[in-house]
């Protein structure tokens, strides 16, 4: 690992240690290679994810893997800037080493504050209910300015913001001090940022439930006020297992230990469980 990047790894490492449960690794490897991999044993609810990497990296994820839940005007999903953002031009290669496929913004200062929100509209909810406390938030980010950003994602049934606050400094939101729970390098190289939904379902209470999502701001971003700040996203989504993978794992050991057997939730359950039962791929009833 270059020198450069190998200091900034260590300083974000000492961040997530103290963040616990939130990483940040450098996205590319020595070999310019990205660290993040897909795998089609997961589900992916991505926000921004470019054409030439779900191509290129998620091509052995099954279609029925990914889930676009990012701007899409004709079904009512808005990227909505508010204030004091500049669109720019992405310049270099995203958190994958593609060239272009990322989202690049600079604060203009207007008014003091800069911010954009995602809004899924009540009128075309989408279903979320399979992203559970086992899943993970994953952003790529860049930048070269040495301001705190603010992420926030909304779980809409209950209104709660789990918010990843990234900085050395407290971020000011209308009057509240909001404290890092981690940082990023600002050297202008890719860092790919990974929350636990559980750390943010212990700090703030998020989870996402069967109620239709939408009427929300589902992913939001603030900048701060200061002018000339850059940023730039890429790779923003919610992954984790399928349903079914406890069943899929449902392997004796040997010929002679009991087989274990797994509800139709994939939860293992005894021998005298009664009711419908799965073991080793094969469905029955017990009575």
């Amino acid at each position: 690992m270059k020198k450069s990047l190998l200091l900034a790894a260590l300083a974000v490492s000492a961040m997530a240690a103290s963040a616990q449960q939130v990483s940040v690794t450098p996205s590319l490897n020595d070999d310019a290679e990205p660290v993040f991999t897909f795998s089609p044993d997961k589900q992916y609810y991505y926000i921004a994810l470019g054409d030439e990497t779900l191509g290129t990296y998620a091509a052995e994820v099954p279609e029925s893997n990914l889930h676009y839940i990012g701007p899409d005007e004709a079904n009512g999903r808005n990227l909505w800037v508010w204030n004091g953002l500049s669109a720019e031009t992405p310049a270099g290669v995203n958190s994958f080493n593609i060239p272009g496929e990322y989202t690049s913004w600079t604060v203009t200062g207007k008014d003091g504050w800069s911010g954009l929100g995602l809004n899924i509209s009540k009128d075309n909810p989408i279903d979320m209910s399979n992203v559970t406390n086992d899943y993970t938030f994953h952003i790529a980010l860049m930048s070269t300015s040495k301001q705190t950003f603010v992420f926030t994602i909304i779980d809409g049934a209950n209104g709660h913001e789990g918010k990843i606050i990234l900085g050395d400094e407290p971020f000011e939101d209308n009057g509240t001090m909001l404290q890092p729970d981690a940082n990023f390098g600002r050297d202008g190289e890719w860092y790919n940022v990974d929350v636990p939904l559980s750390y943010l379902a212990d700090k703030a209470g998020f989870a996402f439930t069967s109620a239709p999502y939408g009427d929300v701001n589902s992913f939001v971003m603030l900048a701060g006020g200061v002018a000339g700040t850059d940023i730039a996203y890429d790779a923003v989504m919610f992954y984790g297992p399928n349903k079914s993978t406890g069943i899929n794992d449902a392997v004796s050991t040997t010929t002679t230990a009991p087989a274990k057997l797994y509800n139709l939730s994939g939860q293992q359950v005894s021998p005298s469980y009664k009711g419908i039962v799965v073991s080793k791929g094969h469905k029955f009833l017990q009575k």
